[in-house]
């Protein structure tokens, strides 16, 4: 793999045993684009679609297609909320050039800060690596850069509180009146609901540790009750003091990002549970993500 490093702009080749053709699928089509890079990806493939590859709900890149030909894929590409490096603040080329039956892939990378040069050149070393296996047909193993389950789900639970946050902003105010068809509270009470959600992110580590007073103690009754109570303070609440519980989504979601996969297993006993007892992934795919999965398809139907 030849490096141009005198350059401003990153270059990386590599020579893949399979025809332009079947190279450039994988860098237009989503499902065969993450199969060596990013964990979900949507890919409009034409001049000026859009582009994301989501790495795991907190790296995302954004850009769109400049240029696509059989033997040429361009896009703009940075990241969402990064100042450093934004959407469109910097270009990706892959030409595709034949070489008998085998394609040299040569990529460069134009608009990069000096100092994301290594970053990126360490990136693109392992992904045009994995690229090459999986067009070939080869096993390209386990991405070591993979993110962990917890990551994954904290990623999921920051992408929609987010999307709750963007909902509440922009819809008109005679909407946030509805009642939703699941709950049967007010759109702003709901997204009340959703962003209370963010406090168990902490309670995950809780659970790893078995030290919740709150989880061992309490019963179904007891977050029914609750969760009523929280309903009621928050219909009272305007959309500006709703919005205002979505000031810090990553900082609730930090610790849990980080958490190890074997630690998912470990839990504690609980009351609320028919089993008598909840592991720290139950928690964190139960109350945290699939509750906050369904109250945003509830909100969203709401505001509809």
């Amino acid at each position: 793999m030849a490096t141009t490093a005198e350059s401003p702009t990153l270059t990386r080749e590599v020579v893949i045993n399979a025809a332009p053709a079947t190279v450039h699928g994988f860098l237009v089509d989503p499902e065969k684009l993450v199969r060596w890079m990013g964990h979900s990806a949507r890919l409009e493939a034409h001049v000026g679609g859009a582009i994301e590859i989501n790495y795991n709900g907190f790296d995302i890149m954004r850009g769109e297609y400049t240029e696509i030909s059989p033997n040429r894929v361009s896009m703009t590409w940075g990241w969402e909320d990064n100042e450093a490096l934004g959407p469109g603040q910097s270009h990706v080329t892959f030409d595709l050039v034949p070489q008998g039956s085998s394609t040299l892939l040569r990529l460069t990378h134009a608009g990069l800060p000096i100092e994301m040069q290594p970053q990126f050149g360490d990136g693109w070393d392992h992904f045009t690596t994995r690229l090459a296996a999986v067009v070939e047909g080869r096993d390209a193993g386990p991405d070591a850069w993979a993110p962990r389950k917890a990551e994954l789900i904290a990623g999921e639970v920051r992408q929609l509180m987010r999307e709750t946050r963007a909902l509440l902003s922009q819809a008109p105010g005679p909407a946030l009146a509805g009642k939703s068809a699941s709950e049967g509270w007010t759109a702003t009470a709901l997204g009340a609901h959703i962003a209370g959600h963010l406090a168990l992110a902490g309670l995950v580590q809780e659970c790893i540790e078995g030290r919740s007073q709150f989880l061992a103690n309490a019963t179904l009754d007891d977050l029914d009750n609750a969760n009523a109570e929280r309903a009621g303070v928050a219909a009272s609440l305007t959309r500006t003091d709703v919005l205002a519980l979505f000031d810090d989504i990553d900082g609730p979601l930090k610790a849990m990002r980080e958490v190890p996969d074997e630690d998912l297993e470990k839990g504690m006993a609980v009351k609320f549970s028919p089993s008598g007892y909840i592991t720290a992934g139950q928690l964190a795919e139960g109350p945290l993500l699939q509750n906050v999965r369904e109250h945003v398809a509830s909100l969203r139907a709401t505001l509809a």
